[in-house]
């Protein structure tokens, strides 16, 4: 398999949430990787992700506007957007 992300990704065992586009529910879920460009998260088993969500991690200030670009089963994989493309998309 070749490796197509820009940055490289390291090992963070975090937690935080992610809140939906479409709604204002929350979902609990562990960062299990990330790098400046992207993550990797895990959800609960059965939990349905929008394609554009927003993702606080717990201990940080930040929110992260995120792309789902891939998911298998509980393990979705990130990227993170940022400027225009951020508010354009979640305003969708």
């Amino acid at each position: 398999m070749t490796e197509s992300r820009r940055s490289e990704r390291e090992l963070t065992l975090r937690t935080g949430k992610i809140s939906g586009v479409e709604t204002s529910d929350k979902i609990d879920c562990a960062v299990l990787n990330m790098s400046q460009s992207g993550a990797c998260i895990l959800v609960p088993d059965g939990t349905r992700v929008g394609e554009f969500f927003e993702l606080v991690i717990d201990c940080e200030d930040a929110v992260r506007a995120c792309r789902r670009v891939w998911q298998d089963g509980a393990r979705i994989g990130v990227v993170f957007m940022g400027g225009q493309e951020h508010a354009s998309h979640l305003a969708e």
